[in-house]
């Protein structure tokens, strides 16, 4: 309780980035079974609400179109912000880190999933999104 009270104070990049991290770091296989779970998930959802137009357009998107059990986009534009491809560029909205598990992948391999989502994501690249670091599973491969 007194972790997510502190999470609760930073930012919601801070805190995406921080789920993402305790899901990497975890000792099981799930995050749903930890107590906090449920606490994290309602902040995880304020963060999105929280995010902009750039981060809203590619969740709504792959909502609609790919209708994903699981969907985790992590906003990492800061992080970039002093990198050569950014130079002259406001590192507004233009790194992110997506998670998706779908049905829609099943029988695709990794290569065509990626050209799915870029499909998918092609007037956001053309508006300024530099980079989108993909990991994309079914649902059975989740379950393994």
């Amino acid at each position: 309780a007194v972790a997510c009270v502190l999470y609760m104070q930073r930012s919601a990049r801070q805190l995406a980035s921080f789920a993402a991290s305790l899901q990497k770091h975890s000792h099981t296989s799930s995050l749903a079974s930890r107590p906090f779970y449920p606490a994290l998930t309602r902040l995880m959802s304020a963060a999105a609400e929280q995010g902009g137009p750039v981060y809203k357009s590619i969740v709504g998107k792959l909502q609609a179109e790919l209708q994903p059990t699981e969907i985790e986009l992590i906003d990492d534009s800061a992080s970039h912000s002093g990198h050569a491809g950014m130079k002259g560029k406001e590192a507004v909205e233009s790194h992110f880190k997506l998670r998706i598990v779908s049905d829609k992948f099943e029988g695709l391999p990794l290569v065509q999933r990626h050209q799915l989502v870029y499909g998918l994501l092609s007037k956001e690249f053309e508006g300024g999104l530099h980079a989108l670091n993909i990991k994309a599973k079914t649902p059975k491969e989740m379950a393994k």
